[in-house]
């Protein structure tokens, strides 16, 4: 496949530079690519248009099995600063895979269109997590984060404790299974790449002694003082103590939410939610005796009959309203600063339809927050997956622990 064939014509170029009001899209960097030339007449344009699949089979990251069509199309595109279109493809695009690049895009074309409404619009990017040590990983163990990574791996290799590690940084009460006791004195040491625009470097560490310690950019914090918020919707079986307490009390303990914000998100989920569930609304019920009362979520769940409750519905039923909730959180939380999404409850029982059309959601411009999402099993059509941007993230036994397998495409 010739190169030439693939390049992008004037008016993609003025297309996707207009997407991004001619900045560069690399978060940190953002440099205005247009002005005046020294001549009056004329102005200078110092940006580049950048192929992110690559425009022939040899480039740095070869064409992802995309059409001569797709391959000069807008969406293949990105706007970069010179220095940044150079480095892109330096050792064969190694660091700048063509996923985070599909996330850059659209995390940039979201700033600007933000900023054109004047609205706030604060840039953030989770891009890499290092597990230095740890019970479960291999040492110095690094995963890649796209706009939405998906993790998957069988049971007891890591994937819900990578969660929990990730939430930590925002809320350290989510690290209490990690810390020291009788069975297990292993150390946790890990950090976080992120951007907030600037490039900050957090790294987290629990000693052998249960000391909780945070670090940025290699100077000791008695706290961790970056504004990042990590919404987790947690895998929660009903326990006896689950099994008894009313929705508000369930459902604020998969997602940690307090019980007063949780109906404050039920108006987003209506409008600016993806159609899996609407008119959320709380009624309360009393028991036989009339002494005690609960209260019980009543919804209109997509191919159910409307206003059933919530524990009448089935689990993948459940799983969809419960991730409009937390998507609505997260949706709202990244307006003001850099959010990770955490799903790492009930995944499994989403078909590849849905899995599907949740990828098209999360992978929006529109949705500023990035998204991890667990499951036990390869899903079909991983193809079309990381062509929507996200990171296929493979977790595996190694010989010292799990190991990460995450080639790039």
């Amino acid at each position: 496949m010739a190169r030439r064939e693939n390049d992008f014509s004037e008016e993609t170029k003025r297309t996707v530079a207009g997407r991004v009001g001619y900045r560069c899209s690399i978060p940190g960097c953002g440099r205005v690519t247009i002005g005046p030339d020294s001549l009056p007449e004329s102005v200078a344009n110092t940006g580049r248009a950048s192929h992110i699949f690559s425009a022939s089979e040899g480039g740095p990251r070869g064409t992802g099995g995309l059409t001569s069509e797709q391959l000069r199309s807008v969406n293949n595109a990105i706007w970069l600063c010179a220095d940044h279109a150079d480095l892109v493809d330096k050792n064969r695009g190694e660091r700048y895979p063509a996923a985070l690049l599909l996330s850059y895009k659209g995390l940039q074309e979201a700033k600007t269109a933000r900023e054109q409404r004047g609205l706030f619009a604060p840039m953030g990017w989770f891009q890499q997590l290092v597990v230095h040590a740890s019970p479960l990983f291999e040492p110095e163990t690094k995963l890649q984060f796209g706009k939405v990574t998906l993790i998957i791996g069988g049971n007891e290799l890591g994937k819900s404790a990578l969660c929990d590690w990730l939430a930590g940084f925002g809320d350290p009460a989510a690290l209490w299974r990690w810390l020291p006791n009788r069975s297990s004195q292993s150390e946790l040491d890990i950090d976080v790449l992120c951007h907030t625009p600037e490039q900050q470097t957090v790294r987290l560490r629990i000693a052998r002694e249960g000391l909780l310690t945070f670090c940025v950019n290699e100077k000791k914090c008695p706290i961790q003082p970056l504004p990042l918020r990590f919404v987790f919707l947690r895998e929660e079986r009903l326990s006896k103590k689950l099994a008894d307490v009313d929705d508000v009390e369930l459902i604020c303990a998969q997602l940690n939410v307090d019980p007063v914000t949780l109906p404050n998100l039920f108006p987003f989920v209506q409008n600016h939610g993806f159609g899996w569930a609407r008119n959320l609304r709380f009624v309360e019920e009393k028991d036989e005796d009339w002494k005690t009362s609960k209260q019980m979520l009543l919804a209109d769940v997509r191919g159910t009959q409307p206003g059933l409750h919530f524990r009448v519905l089935s689990h993948s039923e459940q799983t969809c309203l419960l991730i409009e909730i937390a998507v609505a959180l997260a949706r709202f939380s990244a307006q003001f600063l850099p959010t990770m999404l955490l799903l790492d409850g009930g995944m499994s029982r989403l078909g590849p339809e849905l899995l599907n059309e949740l990828a098209t959601h999360l992978s929006s411009a529109h949705h500023l927050f990035q998204t991890v999402i667990v499951v036990p099993n390869t899903p079909q059509n991983t193809a079309s997956l990381r062509w929507a941007g996200w990171e296929i993230v493979r977790l595996e036994k190694g010989s010292h622990g799990t190991v990460v397998d995450q080639q790039p495409f």
